[in-house]
């Protein structure tokens, strides 16, 4: 995926993306509404207390017509991301998880769908390499951006971060970076298991101390780290304590998830 930020001589890189961003492109912005159509239409959640997505679902499309929304939302994705919200829900209703951590979290669709439910999640992290993505999530997520950083984005990659006690430092939107702050991930969701090599030494038996709560999805057949079946999955990441484990197919695809403590 190639970013959509680009440099700009007079203004930060923020303001610059919201300016081209924000420019009238009426195709664009119908197309962006059906795609978040079909999204909301293919996600099957009952258990949230409001359908504040729908609202910023909606915003989004009227704010930033010349954005492609679809490359980051499609239909699938309703079906994918609602099966686990949903399953986190089963196992943490009303369990208290902290402050939590969303890696590869695009433009912060599955986050606004955890905050839209009764888990009790103290502030919410998403991560995203893609620089674009952190200016659309926290324009996605804008009131709790500004309710004391309750959500933010950051584009800090998930190798450098220590899941310890982390130091989380945010890229401004004049170009600087934050003052940093240290905080304790204790609820990690990563759904991006499938998209580099041996995730599971690299970075979860490396990286991740034991008693964490994770919720670990991975894809069948990826070109770059295949899983070739559940029981491969399953392997590739053992845990303490596994309270869900289970297999999902969407659009010819499969996926694999694990719910549980390290």
């Amino acid at each position: 995926m190639t970013s959509i930020v680009q440099q700009d001589e007079y203004w930060g890189p923020h303001q610059a993306l919201e300016i081209r961003l924000s420019m009238p492109n009426e195709s664009q912005q119908i197309a962006n509404y059906l795609t978040c159509m079909e999204f909301l239409a293919h996600s099957t959640m009952s258990d949230v207390s409001e359908d504040r997505i729908v609202r910023k679902l909606q915003r989004l499309a009227y704010s930033f017509p010349s954005v492609d929304i679809a490359t980051y939302i499609n239909k699938y994705d309703g079906v994918l991301y609602s099966w686990i919200v949903k399953n986190i829900l089963s196992v943490y209703s009303g369990e208290y998880l902290g402050t939590a951590y969303v890696l590869g979290g695009g433009i912060g669709l599955l986050p606004a769908m955890l905050l839209d439910t009764n888990l009790r999640i103290e502030n919410l992290r998403c991560f995203d390499i893609d620089e674009s993505c952190q200016f659309l999530a926290d324009q996605l997520m804008q009131e709790e951006v500004l309710s004391n950083w309750r959500f933010k984005a950051s584009r800090q990659d998930m190798f450098d971060i220590n899941y310890e006690e982390n130091r989380f430092q945010l890229d401004l939107p004049d170009g600087t970076q934050s003052d940093g702050f240290e905080e304790k991930p204790r609820f990690i969701v990563n759904t991006n298991l499938s998209e580099l090599d041996n995730m599971e030494d690299k970075w979860y038996n490396s990286m991740i101390p034991n008693g964490v709560k994770m919720v670990l999805v991975g894809e069948a057949g990826f070109s770059k780290n295949l899983y070739k079946d559940q029981n491969t999955f399953n392997k590739a990441y053992t845990m303490s304590l596994e309270l869900y484990n289970g297999m999902l197919t969407v659009n010819g695809r499969r996926y694999f998830m694990k719910i549980g403590t390290k």
